[in-house]
């Protein structure tokens, strides 16, 4: 059973490694990680979160569920950056204002190992970076 785990984990702190292998290595966790987000209300989880030190991520609204491997992304060009006060679930009550581009493409893998590029504004493409912030090894909080 996943949990999340403690900000002090190094696991939060390391560059995830990349998804090779996504059936083996990531669709074990998906549906636990989807459970995580409906129960804490959230918009994005990514892996290192629940402690699995691999490249991907999952994101959850009222619309759609989101599974995003080995994702990365740039911004737009003319995209302007905007500053926005965001939390983390991996440090519960911290919040701290984050810039952020505005518009972003976002490119990924899907489970089939298909490669997709989208385009992303507003909380969509902030949720992105957030997320692949953490895969990135980089925290909105400091480190311990």
């Amino acid at each position: 059973m996943l949990v999340l785990i403690a900000s002090t984990s190094p696991v939060l702190w390391r560059p995830a490694k990349a998804v090779s292998k996504p059936a083996a290595e990531v669709m074990p966790h998906v549906m636990e990680m989807r459970q995580i987000l409906r129960e804490t209300r959230s918009l994005g989880l990514a892996a290192p979160q629940v402690g699995i030190p691999l490249r991907f991520f999952v994101r959850s609204t009222d619309d759609f569920f989101w599974l995003a491997i080995n994702p990365s992304w740039k911004p737009e060009q003319g995209s302007p950056k905007e500053v926005l006060v965001e939390g983390c679930l991996s440090k519960p009550g911290f919040a701290k204002e984050v810039e952020r581009w505005v518009k972003i493409a976002a490119f990924f893998e899907t489970k089939d190992g298909r490669k997709m590029h989208i385009p992303l504004e507003g909380v969509a493409a902030r949720v992105w970076q957030h997320e692949c912030d953490h895969l990135d090894g980089r925290n909105i909080f400091p480190k311990p």
